[in-house]
């Protein structure tokens, strides 16, 4: 049962992991965050931008005739 354990989470490819063995994956996670460690600070943008000020007209009323 151990082995079969060890291979499940190492070896066997994983569709949540793009097909790729878990193994694989990490190391590849791992090459990535030297690479974001290493490039300038990630800027966050604004998830929408600021409201502009509206201009709220009275409602017209229609004159009856």
């Amino acid at each position: 049962m151990a082995r079969w354990t060890h291979t499940y989470n190492t070896e066997r490819p994983h569709s949540a992991l793009g097909y790729q063995a878990p193994a694989a994956f990490a190391a590849q996670l791992t090459a990535m965050g030297d690479q974001l460690r290493a490039s300038e600070p990630l800027r966050r943008s604004p998830i929408a931008p600021s409201a502009q000020p509206r201009h709220i007209q009275p409602p017209t009323l229609a004159s009856a005739g």
